[in-house]
């Protein structure tokens, strides 16, 4: 029997090896955390199986089982250990992420690390870490924002488990969770967040999409569809306003000016939100996210899944809809150096 506990062990002392100083404690916050996860996991085959564990959790999982069979055989992901397992971390949240961006810039800062390349965001377990990182970015004058991270793939280095902080989300919810997540041990480019983390939300989508068409279930398909068509428009307000920030500080004025015009605009965002979701009755919409400190951090955060979601999903219509032929030809677009990558993608786009 593989010991996981030791891979981590071993995994975090390389990782250690090859960093400075300054990076030993996120490393080991991040292998504790991990360690932590592993030890809560059990086989979702014997919990199904006890008859004496909660039925609504037991139905759950039942589902989780149903969406992986339905990712493998139809989407044609990886058929790996992940979600057979699954771990209650006794928390609303698996980690809590940093995203950071200049005052006056709307690029993202890039963390890179050994053997899987760059991010453009950071996850934290250890919140002392954290708040002591964020608050190292904000006297050097970046924007920053946390977001709280249900789940993640570490991209078939351990058995990704089924976590209580997702287990009640609606059937479209949980099964594109599952989809996004498996798609990222399908295909990762090292160092290009945007194009893995669009390509997994094209999975997502067009995977729940085709389960819900084959459940034969209209209203939830149509529920599905107009929420994702609400996603859409805010997430081209998103990118139409970082677009605008983006021509503010390229600007030649002083600094004192340009936070005056960048604060403006940020307001008048909230403003144009407000319009949109005005237009949605009794759905909340994204209420929670516009309601907390509009800066680039927050607002790249959202680019980062959602910049060429679009483009993958031209790929995919391209192709059919056959999802060996997509993933082919994404994996020869993700082989490309990074302009050309993102030259391609951009063409997708305007298709």
């Amino acid at each position: 029997m593989i010991n996981i506990a030791s891979i981590v062990l071993n995994l975090c002392a390389a990782l250690l090896l090859l960093s400075g100083c300054s990076q030993i404690r996120y490393y080991q916050q991040s292998a504790g955390g991990q360690l932590d996860i592993i030890d809560r996991r059990t086989p979702i085959e014997e919990l199904l199986e006890d008859k004496t564990r909660d039925p609504q959790l037991r139905a759950r999982l039942q589902r989780v089982a149903e969406f992986r069979s339905f990712a493998i055989e139809q989407l044609r992901l990886p058929e790996t250990g992940s979600y057979t397992v699954y771990a209650d971390l006794e928390r609303d949240y698996v980690v809590k992420s940093l995203f950071a961006a200049p005052e006056f810039s709307v690029q993202l800062h890039q963390w890179c690390y050994p053997v899987v390349g760059c991010a453009s965001y950071r996850g934290y377990f250890d919140t002392e870490l954290l708040a002591s990182d964020e608050e190292l970015f904000r006297t050097q004058g970046f924007d920053t924002y946390i977001a709280l991270v249900p789940a993640y793939s570490t991209l078939g280095w351990f058995d990704d488990p089924v976590l209580n902080t997702v287990i009640e989300w609606p059937d479209p919810q949980l099964a594109g969770l599952v989809f996004h997540e498996l798609a990222h041990q399908k295909l990762y480019v090292e160092g290009d967040t945007v194009f893995n983390e669009s390509f997994a939300t094209a999975v997502e989508q067009a995977g729940v999409e085709l389960w819900l068409a084959e459940q034969g279930n209209r209203e939830l398909l149509s529920r599905y569809q107009v929420r994702r068509a609400r996603q859409r428009k805010v997430v081209e307000l998103i990118q139409q306003i970082r677009s605008e920030l983006d021509e503010l500080y390229r600007q030649d004025m002083n600094r004192d000016a340009m936070r005056h015009a960048k604060q403006q605009q940020l307001e008048m965002a909230q403003k144009r939100y407000r319009a949109l979701r005005g237009k949605w009755e009794n759905d909340p919409g994204y209420d929670d996210w516009f309601a907390g400190e509009m800066n680039n951090a927050r607002l790249g955060s959202v680019s980062a899944y959602h910049a060429c979601v679009d483009a993958f999903l031209t790929l995919l219509g391209e192709e059919k809809h056959n999802f060996d032929k997509f993933y082919q030809r994404a994996a020869i677009i993700g082989a490309l150096a990074p302009p050309a990558r993102r030259e391609r993608m951009a063409c997708l786009s305007v298709n």
